[in-house]
Parts: structure tokens; C-alpha cells; sequence
């Protein structure tokens, strides 16, 4: 990452030094990292009750935005046909022991969290696992509602990813994201052994990496897949992402494919759009397009409400600083 200084970039620096001392505070509640980038320059790398610049971070679900990235690098090399991809297509050995309604469902049903499979509200929220006994136990639900319309947040379907990736491309995903994503981006450490069976990784919550490769993947996502002059990700995959479509639970939240999408007042009091990959407990890569603005954080908010806190945090203090 390059290094500059926030007056440079159109950052007030005073601006910046208030959303610290607000994170210092407790007004985001337990946050371990702060980092903000504008023009993929690297103005503020921040750390906070012992954490520090090589930590290995628990992305928590901001891996299922990682995934989304994987699958655009498989269709990118052709080995994925398209979105439009049957589902049973890539579980052909599976394809018999479906429940009812799959020979409707594609890879975009999947990335939008709109299959439509009959979990309770339990198990969307609770259940996890991969592996082949984990993919024979999600293809056997039957679909319940309107595919591509009904959407529902489920950990549990996002884990097929690792299954379609090793159809698609011969590699299980660590594999193919370190040929494909991480080692364009200069990411030489993660960690992505947490609840990794035959190979399988867990694709909804389970990768690990420091906050300064956050950033990198976010900064090459706010230029359009480019980072440091080579297109790593093609433009339309990351445009694509990135758009609304569908609306969540959540009034004026939107969800692209794994990405979600808002709008919050800006420094003009107009509304920006963000787009973010939102890992519970303040994991956050958070892209402010209209501003050419990344912000990462790392945090600790699980158990006490503030999981969104440090939203406030950006629009009291940070964003009226941005010109």
C-alpha cells in the first residue's frame, strides 16, 4: 500500500484525528483497527487495545464478500459459463438426491441469498459447515419460497461455493484464491483452517487476514478490480457486485452479490451510496465511491450492540472532512 498524507488526498487530517479520538472513546465500541484510504493512498492506519499492523484479523462474514470475489475470477478464466448457472450443474454427483425446486436455482439465486430453501430462521442464522456432507445436506432442502425475490440471510447455503469452486476450477478455494486474488495483491499471510473439512474451506465467516490486505481488496475494488495498473478483477464483476438486488431486512438496505449496499448523509448532507463487505462484530471494507473512499475496520462488537456503531462515528467526524 502506498502511504500519503491526508491533506494531500482532500482528507482533512483534523478530521481524521476526531474519528480516532471518538474510537478511543468507546463511541464504535471495541474496535482493534482503523484504517482509511482514498485513491487506494493509505492516509490513516490506526490499532486499539493491543492490536497491531500484523494480527491476523477473523474476517467473520465479510468472507462471503471474498467468496463473491472468487466466483467473478472463475467466470473471468472460463470456467464458470456465467450467473446463470444451474446450481445442480455443479453438484452433478448430488444431483439426485435434491429436494424439490432446484432445477430452478442458479449461481445468482445463490449470491443474492435468494434460494428460497425451506431453513428456519434458526437454522439460517446458526447453522454452518462444508464439505460434501454439508453440500448433500443443503441441496437436499426443498425451495419454499420465489427464488431471486424472497431474500434471507443463510450462512449455511453461502458454504456451496466451496463445492462449486472445486467443480469448476480442480482446487478447493484457498487454492485458487491464492493464485487468483492474493497473490496479485501482494497478500502473502492468512489463515483459512477454521472448520476446514476434506479440504473444503468454510465460505461464510471463517477467513483470517490483517486489516492493511483488507484494504488492499478494498481499494482494488474501488478501482474497478485494478490494483497497482493490472486488472486482477474484471469491472463488471465488481460493478455487478456491488449494485443492489434485492432489499434486505432492513429498510433502504440493499444486497448485491454478497456485498451490501446504503445509503448515509455525506458531507454536503447529500446521501452517499456505501457498499461493504459487514463482518459481525465491526469487521467492515466499506466504499464510498462517490468520495474514492475505502474505510477497513476490525473490532470486537459482538455481544454489545455496537456492531454498526462506527457508522456514526464516520458521518459525525470523518466524512464532513472529505472534500
Amino acid at each position: 500500500l502506498v502511504v500519503g498524507q491526508a491533506g494531500d488526498h482532500g482528507v482533512d487530517p483534523a478530521a481524521l484525528e476526531r474519528a480516532v479520538q471518538a474510537i478511543i472513546r468507546g463511541d464504535a465500541g471495541f474496535l482493534k483497527s482503523f484504517l482509511v484510504l482514498r485513491g487506494g493512498t493509505l492516509l490513516m492506519e490506526e490499532y486499539f487495545h493491543g492490536y497491531g499492523s500484523n494480527d491476523l484479523s477473523p474476517l467473520q462474514p465479510c468472507t462471503k464478500s471474498i467468496s463473491s470475489l472468487l466466483v467473478g475470477l472463475a467466470i473471468q478464466e472460463g470456467l464458470i459459463s456465467s450467473v446463470d448457472k444451474p446450481l445442480l450443474d455443479l453438484f452433478p454427483q448430488d444431483r439426485s438426491a435434491a429436494g424439490s425446486g432446484w432445477e430452478e436455482l442458479t449461481l445468482e439465486h445463490l449470491l443474492t441469498m435468494s434460494l428460497a430453501l425451506d431453513w428456519s430462521p434458526q437454522e439460517a442464522q446458526s447453522l454452518h459447515g462444508t464439505g460434501p456432507e454439508a453440500f448433500r445436506r443443503i441441496l437436499s432442502r426443498n425451495v419454499a419460497g420465489k427464488p431471486g425475490e424472497d431474500w434471507e440471510y443463510v450462512n449455511m447455503n453461502v458454504n456451496l461455493i466451496a463445492g462449486i469452486l472445486h467443480e469448476a476450477t480442480g482446487s478447493h478455494a484457498e487454492a485458487f484464491a491464492e493464485k487468483s486474488l492474493f497473490e496479485p495483491l501482494g497478500i502473502g499471510e492468512w489463515n483459512w483452517d477454521y472448520s476446514k473439512t476434506d479440504g473444503f474451506n468454510l465460505m461464510d465467516g471463517s477467513l483470517r487476514l490483517r486489516p492493511r490486505d483488507m484494504a488492499k481488496i478494498g481499494a482494488m475494488a474501488m478501482g474497478g478490480g485494478v490494483w497497482k495498473g493490472e486488472q486482477v478483477v474484471a469491472e463488471a464483476w465488481i460493478r455487478e457486485s456491488l449494485a443492489p438486488r434485492l432489499s434486505t431486512e432492513t429498510d433502504g438496505e440493499g444486497y448485491g452479490y454478497l456485498w451490501w449496499t446504503m445509503r448515509v448523509p455525506g458531507p454536503g448532507g447529500e446521501l452517499l451510496d456505501v457498499h461493504f463487505a459487514n463482518g459481525w462484530g465491526s469487521q467492515f471494507i466499506l466504499l464510498f465511491p462517490t468520495l474514492d473512499l475505502v474505510v477497513v475496520t476490525t473490532g470486537g462488537n459482538h455481544e454489545n450492540g455496537k456492531h454498526l456503531a462506527i457508522g456514526q462515528v464516520l458521518i459525525q467526524e470523518l466524512l464532513p472532512g472529505v472534500a
